[in-house]
Protein backbone atom coordinates (compact mmCIF):
# COMPACT_ATOMS: atom_id res chain seq x y z
CA UNK A 1 0.00 0.00 0.00
CA UNK A 2 1.26 3.64 -0.81
CA UNK A 3 1.77 5.88 2.07
CA UNK A 4 -0.21 8.58 1.90
CA UNK A 5 1.27 11.89 1.23
CA UNK A 6 1.50 14.92 3.62
CA UNK A 7 -2.04 17.25 2.25
CA UNK A 8 -0.30 21.30 2.93
CA UNK A 9 -3.24 23.87 1.78
CA UNK A 10 -2.09 27.59 0.76
CA UNK A 11 -4.32 29.89 1.67
CA UNK A 12 -3.30 33.04 0.18
CA UNK A 13 -4.33 36.58 0.42
CA UNK A 14 -3.40 40.20 1.63
CA UNK A 15 -5.19 39.98 4.75
CA UNK A 16 -5.63 43.72 4.75
CA UNK A 17 -6.81 42.87 7.39
CA UNK A 18 -7.20 39.42 8.54
CA UNK A 19 -10.93 38.46 9.70
CA UNK A 20 -13.12 36.64 10.82
CA UNK A 21 -14.74 35.78 7.29
CA UNK A 22 -11.13 33.92 6.44
CA UNK A 23 -10.60 32.47 9.77
CA UNK A 24 -14.23 30.71 8.84
CA UNK A 25 -13.40 29.72 5.47
CA UNK A 26 -10.06 28.02 7.02
CA UNK A 27 -11.57 26.09 10.07
CA UNK A 28 -14.32 24.69 6.86
CA UNK A 29 -11.07 23.68 4.72
CA UNK A 30 -9.50 22.00 7.99
CA UNK A 31 -12.68 20.29 8.85
CA UNK A 32 -14.39 19.20 5.83
CA UNK A 33 -11.01 17.89 3.94
CA UNK A 34 -8.00 15.54 4.36
CA UNK A 35 -5.67 19.12 5.22
CA UNK A 36 -2.63 18.02 6.72
CA UNK A 37 -1.57 21.52 7.74
CA UNK A 38 -2.89 25.21 6.71
CA UNK A 39 -0.55 28.07 5.37
CA UNK A 40 -1.45 31.32 5.66
CA UNK A 41 0.39 33.11 2.86
CA UNK A 42 0.33 37.13 2.85
CA UNK A 43 1.06 38.72 -0.02
CA UNK A 44 4.05 40.73 0.12
CA UNK A 45 3.38 42.85 -2.88
CA UNK A 46 -0.33 42.20 -4.41
CA UNK A 47 -0.36 41.19 -7.86
CA UNK A 48 -2.25 43.59 -9.05
CA UNK A 49 -0.91 46.95 -7.47
CA UNK A 50 -3.11 46.92 -4.72
CA UNK A 51 -1.43 49.05 -1.74
CA UNK A 52 -0.61 46.95 1.42
CA UNK A 53 -0.66 47.89 4.60
CA UNK A 54 3.08 46.74 5.94
CA UNK A 55 3.55 43.18 5.71
CA UNK A 56 4.99 42.76 9.04
CA UNK A 57 1.36 44.37 10.79
CA UNK A 58 -0.45 41.99 8.78
CA UNK A 59 1.56 39.04 9.99
CA UNK A 60 1.30 39.98 13.40
CA UNK A 61 -2.41 40.30 13.14
CA UNK A 62 -2.67 36.98 11.65
CA UNK A 63 -0.87 35.03 14.12
CA UNK A 64 -2.72 37.14 17.10
CA UNK A 65 -6.06 35.47 14.98
CA UNK A 66 -4.75 31.94 14.75
CA UNK A 67 -3.01 32.20 18.55
CA UNK A 68 -4.46 29.25 20.68
CA UNK A 69 -5.91 27.02 17.34
CA UNK A 70 -3.58 24.38 17.34
CA UNK A 71 -0.32 23.37 15.49
CA UNK A 72 -2.47 22.63 12.21
CA UNK A 73 -2.31 26.47 11.25
CA UNK A 74 0.60 28.53 10.56
CA UNK A 75 1.70 31.64 9.19
CA UNK A 76 4.33 31.53 6.11
CA UNK A 77 6.58 34.24 5.30
CA UNK A 78 7.59 32.54 1.79
CA UNK A 79 6.26 35.65 -0.25
CA UNK A 80 9.35 37.80 2.07
CA UNK A 81 11.62 35.45 1.57
CA UNK A 82 10.82 35.32 -2.31
CA UNK A 83 10.51 38.89 -2.90
CA UNK A 84 8.85 41.28 -5.48
CA UNK A 85 5.52 40.72 -6.93
CA UNK A 86 3.32 37.70 -5.34
CA UNK A 87 2.47 34.79 -7.63
CA UNK A 88 1.41 31.70 -6.82
CA UNK A 89 3.00 29.84 -9.07
CA UNK A 90 6.23 30.66 -7.70
CA UNK A 91 5.41 30.17 -4.13
CA UNK A 92 4.11 26.85 -4.99
CA UNK A 93 7.29 26.25 -6.58
CA UNK A 94 9.37 26.79 -3.58
CA UNK A 95 7.18 25.31 -1.28
CA UNK A 96 7.32 22.39 -3.37
CA UNK A 97 11.09 22.02 -3.32
CA UNK A 98 10.87 22.88 0.91
CA UNK A 99 8.37 19.97 1.35
CA UNK A 100 8.83 17.99 -1.45
CA UNK A 101 7.05 14.66 -0.60
CA UNK A 102 3.49 16.80 0.40
CA UNK A 103 1.32 17.09 -2.20
CA UNK A 104 -0.53 21.00 -2.26
CA UNK A 105 -3.81 22.61 -2.41
CA UNK A 106 -4.59 26.40 -2.77
CA UNK A 107 -7.32 27.84 -0.32
CA UNK A 108 -10.24 30.61 -1.70
CA UNK A 109 -13.17 32.15 -1.57
CA UNK A 110 -15.57 32.40 -4.29
CA UNK A 111 -15.39 35.80 -4.98
CA UNK A 112 -11.68 34.66 -6.04
CA UNK A 113 -12.84 31.70 -7.74
CA UNK A 114 -13.97 33.40 -11.11
CA UNK A 115 -10.20 34.96 -11.34
CA UNK A 116 -7.72 32.15 -10.79
CA UNK A 117 -7.65 31.96 -14.56
CA UNK A 118 -5.61 35.17 -14.59
CA UNK A 119 -2.58 34.16 -12.37
CA UNK A 120 0.80 34.15 -13.89
CA UNK A 121 1.22 30.22 -15.37
CA UNK A 122 -2.74 29.24 -13.74
CA UNK A 123 -3.12 26.24 -16.22
CA UNK A 124 0.52 24.99 -14.77
CA UNK A 125 -0.16 25.85 -11.34
CA UNK A 126 -3.67 23.95 -11.42
CA UNK A 127 -2.46 20.94 -12.51
CA UNK A 128 0.52 20.40 -9.94
CA UNK A 129 -2.21 21.82 -6.89
CA UNK A 130 -6.05 21.47 -6.30
CA UNK A 131 -8.26 24.32 -5.89
CA UNK A 132 -10.40 24.33 -2.94
CA UNK A 133 -13.24 27.13 -3.05
CA UNK A 134 -14.88 28.30 -0.04
CA UNK A 135 -18.33 29.91 -0.29
CA UNK A 136 -19.29 33.64 0.45
CA UNK A 137 -22.11 35.41 0.69
CA UNK A 138 -22.60 37.41 -3.08
CA UNK A 139 -20.47 34.62 -4.86
CA UNK A 140 -22.77 31.26 -4.63
CA UNK A 141 -20.89 28.40 -5.51
CA UNK A 142 -22.63 25.86 -8.81
CA UNK A 143 -24.91 23.77 -7.37
CA UNK A 144 -23.25 20.19 -6.68
CA UNK A 145 -19.90 21.61 -5.58
CA UNK A 146 -18.11 21.10 -2.57
CA UNK A 147 -19.63 23.85 -0.16
CA UNK A 148 -22.58 24.36 -1.90
CA UNK A 149 -24.83 26.26 -0.03
CA UNK A 150 -21.87 27.27 2.60
CA UNK A 151 -21.92 30.79 3.31
CA UNK A 152 -18.82 32.07 4.82
CA UNK A 153 -20.11 35.26 6.93
CA UNK A 154 -20.06 38.54 4.46
CA UNK A 155 -17.20 40.26 5.94
CA UNK A 156 -14.76 42.74 3.41
CA UNK A 157 -11.05 43.67 4.06
CA UNK A 158 -12.34 46.65 2.33
CA UNK A 159 -15.17 47.32 4.52
CA UNK A 160 -13.20 46.83 7.38
CA UNK A 161 -9.96 49.33 6.02
CA UNK A 162 -12.58 52.17 5.92
CA UNK A 163 -14.49 51.18 9.01
CA UNK A 164 -10.85 51.64 10.44
CA UNK A 165 -10.45 55.09 9.19
CA UNK A 166 -13.19 56.51 10.74
CA UNK A 167 -13.09 54.69 13.57
CA UNK A 168 -16.32 52.68 13.38
CA UNK A 169 -15.17 50.38 16.18
CA UNK A 170 -18.73 49.12 16.67
CA UNK A 171 -18.62 47.36 12.67
CA UNK A 172 -15.22 46.12 13.10
CA UNK A 173 -15.23 44.38 17.01
CA UNK A 174 -17.72 41.40 15.74
CA UNK A 175 -15.41 40.83 12.47
CA UNK A 176 -12.18 40.76 13.52
CA UNK A 177 -10.15 39.28 16.07
CA UNK A 178 -9.68 40.93 19.73
CA UNK A 179 -6.19 41.29 19.47
CA UNK A 180 -5.83 41.95 15.87
CA UNK A 181 -8.75 45.00 16.69
CA UNK A 182 -6.03 46.32 19.13
CA UNK A 183 -3.11 46.41 17.07
CA UNK A 184 -5.43 47.94 14.30
CA UNK A 185 -6.21 50.88 16.71
CA UNK A 186 -2.83 51.05 18.46
CA UNK A 187 -0.64 51.41 15.38
CA UNK A 188 -3.29 53.91 13.39
CA UNK A 189 -3.59 51.39 10.63
CA UNK A 190 -5.97 52.66 7.38
CA UNK A 191 -6.31 56.39 9.52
Amino acid sequence: MEERRSHICLYGGSFDPPHLGHLFAAVWALQTTDIDRLLWVPAWQHAWGKELAPFDQRCAMLEAMLRGLGERMAVSRIEQELGGVSRTIRTVSALEARYPDARFSVLVGSDVASEVHRWMDAETLFARVSLLVAGRAGAPLAPGEPGDGLRIPDVSSTELRAALARGDEAYCRPRMNAEAFAMCTRWGCYR
